[in-house]
């Protein structure tokens, strides 16, 4: 590694970001316990380049979307070996070696396959993750070093995932406002068949841009944007994120960060939860009412990530009608007026979140 420039060095780690590749569906089997895990699963998700920025070199903190397999060839009692990659293909990227719990919890060491891939080491190389109910979820953790340089590492996937996209935080609000309307929406990598997340935002003139994005996930609804919640970090020009789901699904905010600190957390999103389904969303006067299905009582409501006061009325799994004021005193035609577009989530009992992005005439 010696004699290789702090720019080319930044550029070679940089360059970890460039596999995307659409794979298609495959198989899988999990059975037992301890469970037999052997199969080929289709994953999607994310690898990310984190915490790697320096003084007078390129930010070059990215995560950008990935699809491939995740491939268990062999196994003997809760030890296992499999890869990432393109089995079909004969191609691998990364080798896992590791056990598996009676509830099908896994965990062990991982390298690349290629020893290759650019000009860094690797130390610290652990993977975590579950088997469940034909569903996976994994998690590669390193650190990356090159001349100069330590940066953080993660390959994220899962059978199901979501692309997270926001816009920026609002130019007319002072000091450290959040981002807006977080949504989740269906996977897909650059150039394929799904709906993908819109590109990155302009930059917007305000006092005090965002120096970045903080992306925040937990198993469990209400995500608190803490140290062990957070997935990954973004630089302030990117506006989209791929997120892997967890077997029971995933919950997330975003957060800007600033010179003088983080901020608030975005309105809350949901992937692979059974959310309701929104047809409308209406003002009228001093009530809120959507219209859908699937609406499980109690629904949580939210504007622009603010709760309500008073219990939302479930009708049926048809309809919800929203009275009474926000938590920050606000009336619905207060808040509400002409021109202003919102964020409006429904949260049902059991923590899927429908989203639905209003402009009031």
């Amino acid at each position: 590694m010696k004699g290789i420039s702090r720019s080319r060095s930044a550029y070679a780690v940089a360059a970890l970001l460039a596999f995307s590749i659409l794979a298609p569906a495959g198989s899988a089997s999990a059975q037992q316990a301890p469970p037999d895990i052997r199969g080929t699963y289709p994953v999607s998700g994310g690898v990310s380049v984190y915490g790697c920025t320096f003084e007078g070199g390129p930010d070059i903190d990215n995560t950008v979307p990935i699809q491939m397999f995740f491939s268990v060839p062999n196994q003997d009692g809760d030890a296992f070996t499999g890869t990432l990659g393109f089995p079909n293909q004969q191609v691998f990227i990364f080798n896992l070696s590791g056990h598996v719990s009676a509830g099908g919890l896994v965990e062990g060491t991982w390298e690349f396959a290629d020893a290759t891939p650019g000009q860094y080491e690797t130390f610290d190389r652990t993977f975590t993750g579950e088997i469940a109910d034909g569903k996976v979820s994994l998690e590669l953790l390193a650190t990356i070093g090159t001349e100069g340089i330590t940066c953080g590492y993660r390959v994220s996937v899962s059978t199901e995932a979501v692309i997270l996209t926001w816009i920026v935080p609002d130019p007319t609000v002072p000091g450290n406002s959040p981002p807006r309307q977080l949504q989740a929406l269906p996977f897909s990598l650059p150039g394929g068949n799904g709906k993908s997340a819109p590109p990155a935002a302009p930059s917007v003139a305000r006092e005090g841009q965002p120096t970045g994005y903080n992306i925040y996930r937990s198993s469990t609804p209400g995500v608190q944007p803490t140290p062990d919640n957070l997935y990954t970090s973004v630089p302030p020009t990117q506006t989209s994120v791929p997120a892997p789901d967890g077997t029971s699904g995933s919950f997330f905010v975003v957060t800007a960060t600033y010179g003088t600190g983080e901020s608030d957390p975005s309105n809350e999103v949901s992937g692979g939860v059974p959310a309701a389904t929104l047809t409308t969303v209406n003002v009228k006067g001093p009530k809120l009412v959507a219209k859908g299905k699937d609406f499980s009582n109690p629904v949580s409501v939210f504007v622009d990530g603010i709760p309500f006061v008073a219990t939302a009325r479930v009708k049926g799994s048809t309809k919800v009608v929203q009275k009474g004021n926000l938590l920050n005193g606000q009336s619905i035609p207060q808040y509400f007026t002409s021109g202003r577009t919102v964020t409006i989530t429904y949260r049902n009992a059991n923590g899927g979140v429908a989203t639905k992005i209003l402009t009031v005439p």
